[in-house]
């Protein structure tokens, strides 16, 4: 049986790209794509982004990708639900999971609301799917 992650695909390219040393980054123009790296800018893990279109007129994301002393913005970006298991976080699990507010890492939480951080979410008082983390 055949099953394609899309998310674990983006995060894929994302540590490729940047273990490559490019500057950007094209990824496909989807609603979750796209929060995602709205999601990245506002961290500021990514220096901007462009949509464009590409060669065969599909609509891309263009990441430009951040660096400091050559080396990635981005150290670790880890999928933690999978589409065979989701795991969930309670607002007030947070505290014990997350790293306080510039810690060591940072979770990316699926909520209601969107894609938001666990600091947005502590703010918020909710939890939500873990996607992933990101250092």
């Amino acid at each position: 049986m055949y099953s394609h992650d899309s998310i674990s695909a983006v995060f894929s390219k994302f540590k490729n790209a940047q273990q490559a040393n490019h500057l950007e980054l094209n990824i496909l123009l989807t609603t979750f794509n796209k929060n995602l790296v709205d999601l990245f800018m506002q961290e500021g893990f990514i220096r901007g982004y462009k949509i464009i279109f590409n060669n065969q007129g599909k609509i891309q994301i263009k990441v430009l990708l951040k660096y400091f002393y050559n080396k990635p913005a981005i150290n670790s970006l880890t999928r933690v639900s999978t589409p065979g298991i989701q795991t969930y976080l309670k607002a007030k699990d947070l505290y014990k999971y997350s790293s306080g507010p510039r810690g060591l890492y940072t979770l990316i939480l699926s909520t209601d609301l969107g894609l938001i951080t666990d600091t947005q979410a502590k703010k918020l008082k909710m939890g939500g799917k873990i996607i992933g983390f990101i250092s």
